[in-house]
């Protein structure tokens, strides 16, 4: 299937916009292949032997057929939160995101408590509502690969303890929350209601 990379173009530069952290961090957009992830956050290994560190989001062609499915604010989301690993990055010593880089990927708790905490900061600074719509995306999504589907939902629903704070703050109760969370079906009123409470803040 094919994907509209103007549209992951345009959706990447105003995630980008959202965090004022990286406005002056190299980050660019590829298009690439990946044996599993999606989406990825990555250091330009180059970089590492420079002054200023550089990174890219890497999207993955091997998965069009999941990437097609996704509505414009599920990718600004999705983008949201691969940003927000490089926020975390941006904190690392050299050294520091290479241990990080190992254990991202043979520790799968640790890989756990990354996504969890990514998902969270990403929540928190400006991406509330689109978090949850690519949540509930991924919950009524037509996903062939059953085990990426399962790693999906396991790694990056939001957790009502980390979000507590700015979600009642937009007027979002744990009963909306937990009814968003679990329903396959999206309740397009409550999602209205949402939206308008954000753009309100």
């Amino acid at each position: 299937m094919v994907i509209d990379k103007n549209e992951f173009f345009n959706n990447f530069k105003r995630a980008k916009s959202r965090y004022k952290e990286l406005q002056d961090v190299s980050i660019t957009l590829r298009f690439g292949k990946s044996p599993f992830f999606t989406m990825q956050a990555l250091l330009e290994p180059i970089s590492l032997f420079q002054k200023k560190k550089k990174y890219f989001v890497l999207i993955n062609l091997k998965r069009t057929d999941f990437l097609s499915q996704l509505s414009e604010d599920n990718i600004l989301g999705w983008f949201g939160h691969e940003l927000a690993h490089i926020v975390e990055y941006e904190k690392l010593t050299n050294l520091n995101l290479f241990v990080f880089a190992v254990k991202y990927l043979f520790d799968s708790k640790f890989r756990y408590f990354v996504e969890r905490s990514t998902n969270a900061f990403a929540f928190n600074n400006g991406f509330a509502l689109e978090l949850f719509l690519v949540w509930k995306k991924f919950i009524s999504m037509d996903i062939k690969d059953i085990n990426y589907k399962k790693y999906i939902l396991e790694n990056y629903c939001p957790h009502w303890a980390d979000i507590k704070e700015t979600a009642q703050n937009f007027g979002i109760s744990k009963q909306i929350y937990e009814s968003m969370k679990q329903t396959k079906v999206v309740n397009f009123k409550t999602t209205a209601k949402i939206k308008n409470k954000i753009k309100s803040k």
